[in-house]
């Protein structure tokens, strides 16, 4: 309040006074809320109000209550937030949640570059399928579809996934409405509305990452990693299943725990029924790359030859990482031996991820407690010196007695027992082969044979093209047969069974053991021809002193190269 002296009844207010200032001053804080709101940027409406109670502006209009305001809405619009989300199916297929992971920054080595996530919201159980192209994703979903509605006697009814073009094309949609199953699409750009897949994909590229980095194994293998951690992640207790594991909640016993071996680790796969000889290894270094999906085995890449041996019969040292070179190797009597044992569920059991397109390459022979495939990988990993030597186990001749011994020729056969016919053969005359049994304690000081014996050549196009030294011979080899002029090119005979080729690879070797060429021969499928149809007579060109018979023919000698 300030104070002044009367005059003519007004009272004058001194210049200096600090009231009349102060008016002076407050006279340009009086303005309407809109003017206030302008002014300060479009605050908001609480802090409009928290000034005009501390009288620092004053308000000519009466503080209206919150109203939209179409320039806020414009600068200022956002995401809502979201509210937890604490429902849970009550039984096993009611909702499928699923996702679509990738591009994959490197290829995988069977050119996979994505791969789709299905994950049932009762027990969080998770299938991993790998894709080469998104479009793939609907004969993976059939394939699921069928495959998980046998085991549990089930159908799917709901399915939740994103608005992806793979999720939302005209046969993917016309298929669930003929199967009867509701379709819940995430709104647009709104992935946390499929968060459960969303953060499944977290969980499994960090545990595929981890595996991968801990072994040091290229990143071309990203999908056995990442199914390997779908597989692990499976048999884990969560928190939210009440310390409980998908695996134990979907099949109503809890996992096996024995089986589990670090990825990428060293591992010695029983080979015996795969080796040439008896004095071939019986094993061979490999790397653990999983678990099968089709056999209860361990899955053993071959980093010399890119195969993969599927076996329960294994040797794995767990501290050793063939890709890692401060890895310390562990000595053979320490390593223990591992059989895969996998308890029996009340259901058929589901695999960690989907069955690969390896299943077409898989042969096994008998009963063999081994499988082998060759895996299509671009290129041979680079493996340690120390694995990849020669695995045979030399002994010190001077600890053993194998003398050689003179070779003793078998007994003749008694003439009695002899066909009748009246040729003279070497039995009948009693002429054998001489046979010189194999000298063991050679093979210590034998270079070329240790080679020999440990050497593994293609067995066709497929895996020799895979080496550019092996191309480079097949290359020499056509070059060789058109030089040569070996054929003529003419019109294909129509009706006639046109005889094929193949490729057959040899090594050639030195004294010392070392590789002196690579051979590959290209030659004709005799085999394929038809009696009859191809050919009626057959001729041999070599003759014995004991053929002729006096009947006045003249003879000459034939001699073949």
């Amino acid at each position: 309040m300030a104070t002044g002296r009367r005059d003519g009844g007004l009272y004058v207010l001194e210049r200096g006074n600090s009231a009349f200032i102060s008016v002076l001053k407050n006279k340009s804080l009086h303005a309407s809320y809109d003017l206030w709101h302008a002014r300060l940027g479009h605050v908001n409406h609480s802090i409009l109000a928290l000034l005009n109670k501390k009288g620092q502006l004053h308000l000519t209009s009466l503080l209206p209550s919150p109203k939209l305001c179409d320039t806020c809405q414009l600068a200022k619009n956002h995401r809502l937030p979201y509210t937890r989300n604490e429902h849970k199916s009550s039984n096993v297929l009611d909702l499928i949640h699923c996702d679509i992971w990738g591009p994959s920054p490197v290829k995988s080595n069977l050119g996979h570059n994505y791969y789709v996530l299905f994950i049932d919201d009762y027990s969080r159980f998770t299938w991993l399928y790998p894709l080469k192209l998104k479009s793939d994703f609907y004969d993976t979903f059939i394939q699921f579809q069928k495959f998980v509605e046998n085991q549990y006697s089930s159908r799917i009814k709901n399915f939740q996934s994103d608005g992806g073009a793979e999720f939302t094309s005209n046969c993917f949609k016309t298929h669930l409405r003929t199967s009867g199953i509701h379709h819940q699409l995430s709104c647009p750009y709104t992935p946390a509305q499929n968060g459960r897949a969303e953060r499944k994909h977290r969980h499994v590229t960090e545990t595929g990452l981890a595996l991968l980095f801990h072994s040091h194994t290229s990143p071309r293998f990203w999908v056995d990693g990442f199914s390997i951690a779908a597989y692990i992640i499976n048999r884990l207790p969560a928190p939210l299943l009440k310390g409980k594991s998908p695996f134990e909640l979907l099949y109503g016993s809890p996992p096996n725990y024995e089986n589990f071996h670090p990825f990428g680790c060293r591992v010695y796969p029983c080979l015996r029924d795969y080796m040439p000889n008896k004095f071939s290894p019986q094993s061979i270094p490999c790397i653990f790359i999983g678990y099968s999906t089709s056999y209860k085995g361990f899955r053993c890449l071959d980093p010399s030859t890119s195969k993969i041996y599927i076996t329960r019969h294994a040797q794995f040292d767990e501290n050793y990482f063939p890709s890692l070179d401060t890895s310390q190797a562990q000595s053979m009597s320490s390593l223990q031996f591992s059989n895969f044992l996998e308890p029996t569920p009340p259901y058929p059991n589901m695999p960690a991820s989907s069955p690969t397109p390896h299943s077409p390459h898989i042969t096994q022979s008998g009963s063999n407690s081994c499988i082998l495939y060759t895996d299509p990988v671009n290129e041979p990993m680079q493996m340690d010196n120390s694995i990849t030597g020669s695995s045979l186990q030399h002994s010190d001749p001077s600890s053993t007695s194998l003398a050689p011994t003179e070779p003793t020729p078998p007994l003749p056969v008694a003439i009695s027992q002899m066909s009748s016919h009246p040729m003279l053969t070497r039995a009948k005359a009693g002429i054998f082969k001489t046979r010189h049994p194999t000298n063991l304690a050679f093979l210590g000081s034998s270079s070329l044979l240790s080679t020999l014996l440990a050497s593994v050549e293609p067995k066709g196009f497929k895996s020799a093209a895979k080496n550019p030294s092996w191309l480079a011979a097949m290359d020499e080899e056509v070059r060789a047969l058109q030089n040569n002029h070996t054929w003529n090119l003419v019109p294909r005979p129509a009706d006639t069974n046109i005889v094929g080729s193949k490729w057959v690879f040899r090594t050639k070797y030195l004294l010392d053991g070392s590789i002196d060429r690579l051979k590959a021969h290209l030659v004709v499928k005799g085999y394929t021809q038809i009696p009859g149809l191809d050919y009626t007579d057959t001729f041999s060109p070599c003759r014995t002193s004991e053929n002729p018979r006096g009947v006045g023919w003249r003879f000459f000698s034939l001699c073949f190269a």
